[in-house]
């Protein structure tokens, strides 16, 4: 067993600072049913006493496609381009959740160019629900993988961590810097302060298991520089799809961007009404007011 799955098993649980949205949970179950095989909450929201004050992340792992979306269109592009993002509220909660199929995001954890779900889920999230007791071991093993993968991307480069928080919070930088999401030094600080002790803890798990990069500092460096162009493709790929399978997905775009650079966009009655060629419309507005980089 690696060091890392006691300190993963640990931050997984739910604690006190777990928000209460078992009418999310609830609905999600009435949605998926038996083809939902975990559910995930990780993102800002994942400890706040107000949950009904922000937009709520969830990630549900199902089995199958076809059996858990049903819609053809749905199904086709959750398979090629993973994951499929949707909106749902119940009694004052709102949230926006991801689907992803478990061989999906067992594969990905480990993609060289894709960088998504490694970057997002090498970070704490809280397992909300599984079907079986060998699923929570996976989701274990999975986000061992996720920091495996982000890890022998960063050392490298930096070299090992002396310190955990600084080494981190770079690694995140590089990522936002492959996506459409410009943010600022002082976010990602921010963000990993907010998880001291799980940083500190991974690092030395990561430490005490040896587990020196065997990629060649070249090709590390080669990599991430591709991932400025292919992870801002796909994130804008991921973004145009999402305008079809979100609800009010124009709005969701544009307020995305927004919240991220500050450049807004006058949303007309026909984008609403043709999500999937207004989203185009859309990106290359953004583009051109700089709102993507």
């Amino acid at each position: 067993m690696s060091a890392l799955d006691p300190v993963l098993h640990q931050s997984q649980q739910r604690s006190s600072a777990t928000p209460e949205i078992s009418a999310l949970i609830t609905k999600l179950d009435e949605r998926y049913g038996r083809h939902m095989l975990a559910l995930l909450l990780y993102g800002s929201c994942r400890r706040t006493s107000e949950p009904e004050e922000g937009l709520i992340d969830l990630c549900v792992i199902v089995d199958d496609y076809h059996k858990a979306h049903g819609a053809l269109f749905d199904s086709i592009a959750n398979h090629l381009l993973p994951p499929n993002v949707y909106f749902l509220q119940a009694q004052g909660l709102r949230c926006k959740y991801i689907v992803i199929s478990k061989a999906q995001f067992a594969k990905k954890l480990s993609s060289d160019l894709d960088h998504y779900f490694w970057a997002r889920f090498s970070q704490p999230f809280t397992v909300l629900y599984t079907q079986t007791q060998r699923l929570q071991e996976d989701l274990v093993k999975a986000q061992r993988q996720a920091l495996m993968t982000f890890y022998h991307n960063l050392v490298p480069i930096h070299g090992l961590p002396e310190d955990p928080l600084a080494f981190w919070a770079t690694g995140l930088q590089r990522t936002y810097a492959c996506e459409l999401r410009p943010e600022k030094p002082e976010h990602t600080e921010r963000l990993i302060n907010k998880e001291m002790t799980f940083w500190t803890s991974v690092t030395e798990a990561l430490l005490l298991d040896n587990s020196l990069p065997k990629q060649r500092r070249w090709w590390v460096i080669t990599a991430w520089r591709i991932r400025r162009v292919t992870g801002k493709l796909l994130n804008l790929a991921r973004l145009l799809k999402a305008a079809s399978t979100f609800q009010d997905g124009v709005d969701y775009i544009a307020w995305k961007v927004e919240r991220h650079s500050g450049v807004s966009i006058d949303i007309k009655p026909w984008m609403r009404r043709y999500p999937r060629i207004a989203g185009w419309w859309l990106a290359w507005q953004l583009k051109r007011k700089g709102g993507f980089r």
